[in-house]
């Protein structure tokens, strides 16, 4: 009997998660948070607005830490 009731349990867990996530729940201000479409929607990347340097020959070499003082 308690398995039955378990089983019962999670059938109506999943029928109501499952519309939550349609929307069924939306009028009433319970549906999923969608995003807006301004923030989905970005402009691509373009490849000249790339610029390669080489770093490595730029930077000055790393400085050495000062040696650990003995107290």
């Amino acid at each position: 009997m308690l398995l039955r009731s378990a089983i019962v349990l999670l059938l109506v867990f999943n029928v109501l998660v499952l519309s939550w996530t349609a929307g069924i729940f939306s009028r009433w201000g319970w549906g999923p948070t969608r995003p807006h479409p301004e923030v989905l929607a970005q402009p691509p990347i373009e490849a000249q607005a790339f610029k390669l340097t080489d770093v490595q020959s730029r930077m000055s070499p790393a400085p050495t830490p000062p040696p650990p003082s003995v107290q």
